[in-house]
Protein backbone atom coordinates (compact mmCIF):
# COMPACT_ATOMS: atom_id res chain seq x y z
CA UNK A 1 0.00 0.00 0.00
CA UNK A 2 3.00 2.54 0.82
CA UNK A 3 4.49 1.50 -2.46
CA UNK A 4 1.37 2.81 -4.24
CA UNK A 5 0.83 5.59 -2.75
CA UNK A 6 4.64 6.33 -2.96
CA UNK A 7 4.02 5.44 -7.09
CA UNK A 8 1.05 7.66 -7.63
CA UNK A 9 3.05 10.67 -5.70
CA UNK A 10 5.97 9.94 -7.97
CA UNK A 11 4.04 10.49 -10.75
CA UNK A 12 2.10 13.01 -10.16
CA UNK A 13 4.96 14.95 -9.53
CA UNK A 14 6.61 14.13 -12.70
CA UNK A 15 3.48 15.15 -14.33
CA UNK A 16 2.92 18.20 -12.98
CA UNK A 17 7.14 18.83 -14.17
CA UNK A 18 6.38 18.08 -17.46
CA UNK A 19 3.46 19.79 -17.82
CA UNK A 20 4.60 22.99 -16.47
CA UNK A 21 7.68 22.95 -18.51
CA UNK A 22 7.69 24.72 -21.74
CA UNK A 23 8.90 23.40 -25.20
CA UNK A 24 12.47 24.17 -26.38
CA UNK A 25 12.07 26.76 -28.62
CA UNK A 26 13.32 26.17 -32.42
CA UNK A 27 15.19 28.91 -34.58
CA UNK A 28 15.72 27.88 -38.39
CA UNK A 29 19.53 27.94 -39.91
CA UNK A 30 18.53 27.35 -43.12
CA UNK A 31 16.04 29.66 -45.43
CA UNK A 32 13.58 27.26 -47.29
CA UNK A 33 13.21 30.08 -49.98
CA UNK A 34 16.07 32.02 -50.78
CA UNK A 35 14.58 34.66 -53.11
CA UNK A 36 10.98 35.10 -54.97
CA UNK A 37 10.60 32.05 -57.14
CA UNK A 38 11.08 32.92 -61.35
CA UNK A 39 7.51 32.17 -62.78
CA UNK A 40 9.09 33.56 -66.19
CA UNK A 41 9.86 30.68 -67.57
CA UNK A 42 5.62 29.40 -67.75
CA UNK A 43 3.25 30.42 -69.83
CA UNK A 44 2.56 34.53 -70.03
CA UNK A 45 -1.12 35.41 -69.99
CA UNK A 46 -2.17 38.34 -72.94
CA UNK A 47 -1.41 41.45 -70.84
CA UNK A 48 -5.18 42.66 -72.17
CA UNK A 49 -6.44 40.18 -69.41
CA UNK A 50 -4.06 41.00 -66.55
CA UNK A 51 -6.34 44.18 -65.71
CA UNK A 52 -9.24 41.34 -65.00
CA UNK A 53 -7.17 39.24 -63.30
CA UNK A 54 -5.92 41.68 -61.15
CA UNK A 55 -9.44 43.59 -60.01
CA UNK A 56 -12.39 40.88 -61.36
CA UNK A 57 -14.55 39.42 -58.55
CA UNK A 58 -15.27 35.62 -58.19
CA UNK A 59 -17.04 34.36 -60.93
CA UNK A 60 -16.47 36.77 -63.52
CA UNK A 61 -15.72 35.15 -67.31
CA UNK A 62 -13.71 36.19 -69.53
CA UNK A 63 -14.29 35.10 -73.51
CA UNK A 64 -10.91 34.47 -75.15
CA UNK A 65 -11.07 32.73 -78.38
CA UNK A 66 -14.50 31.15 -78.05
CA UNK A 67 -13.18 29.67 -74.75
CA UNK A 68 -15.51 31.16 -71.55
CA UNK A 69 -13.20 31.49 -68.60
CA UNK A 70 -14.71 31.48 -65.20
CA UNK A 71 -12.31 33.62 -62.85
CA UNK A 72 -12.18 31.86 -59.24
CA UNK A 73 -11.10 33.46 -56.03
CA UNK A 74 -7.82 35.44 -55.24
CA UNK A 75 -5.01 33.50 -52.53
CA UNK A 76 -1.93 33.84 -51.59
CA UNK A 77 0.47 30.94 -52.65
CA UNK A 78 2.62 29.46 -50.54
CA UNK A 79 5.35 31.39 -51.73
CA UNK A 80 3.92 34.76 -51.33
CA UNK A 81 2.59 35.15 -55.05
CA UNK A 82 -0.82 36.39 -55.84
CA UNK A 83 -2.64 33.81 -57.56
CA UNK A 84 -6.59 32.91 -59.33
CA UNK A 85 -7.53 29.81 -60.28
CA UNK A 86 -9.53 29.72 -63.70
CA UNK A 87 -11.83 27.41 -64.92
CA UNK A 88 -11.74 27.80 -68.80
CA UNK A 89 -14.94 25.88 -70.42
CA UNK A 90 -13.93 24.84 -74.09
CA UNK A 91 -16.87 24.87 -77.26
CA UNK A 92 -16.60 20.85 -77.04
CA UNK A 93 -18.26 21.14 -73.16
CA UNK A 94 -14.91 20.20 -71.95
CA UNK A 95 -13.59 22.40 -69.21
CA UNK A 96 -9.62 22.58 -67.85
CA UNK A 97 -8.76 23.96 -64.45
CA UNK A 98 -5.81 26.42 -64.37
CA UNK A 99 -3.88 28.39 -62.28
CA UNK A 100 -2.75 31.63 -62.50
CA UNK A 101 0.14 34.04 -60.67
CA UNK A 102 1.18 37.27 -60.86
CA UNK A 103 5.48 37.68 -60.65
CA UNK A 104 7.00 40.63 -59.41
CA UNK A 105 6.55 42.68 -62.71
CA UNK A 106 2.53 42.56 -62.25
CA UNK A 107 2.61 40.23 -65.23
CA UNK A 108 0.31 36.93 -64.63
CA UNK A 109 1.64 33.60 -65.91
CA UNK A 110 -0.17 29.84 -66.02
CA UNK A 111 1.59 27.91 -63.24
CA UNK A 112 1.67 24.11 -63.04
CA UNK A 113 -1.01 23.01 -60.20
CA UNK A 114 0.44 21.21 -57.22
CA UNK A 115 -2.48 18.65 -56.69
CA UNK A 116 -4.08 16.72 -59.37
CA UNK A 117 -7.97 17.37 -58.96
CA UNK A 118 -8.45 14.35 -61.36
CA UNK A 119 -6.20 12.16 -59.32
CA UNK A 120 -8.13 9.81 -56.46
CA UNK A 121 -7.66 10.41 -52.97
CA UNK A 122 -5.30 7.88 -51.59
CA UNK A 123 -7.61 6.90 -48.67
CA UNK A 124 -10.48 6.61 -51.25
CA UNK A 125 -12.69 3.53 -51.04
CA UNK A 126 -12.01 0.97 -53.73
Amino acid sequence: MKFRCNLVSIVGVLLMAGCSMSPPIVEPKVSLVEQAPDISRYRQVPQQYWADLNHASSGTEIVHNNNVISVGQHYFSALGMSCRNLNVSKAASMSEQLVVCKDTNAAWYIVPQIIDRESQPVFAEQ
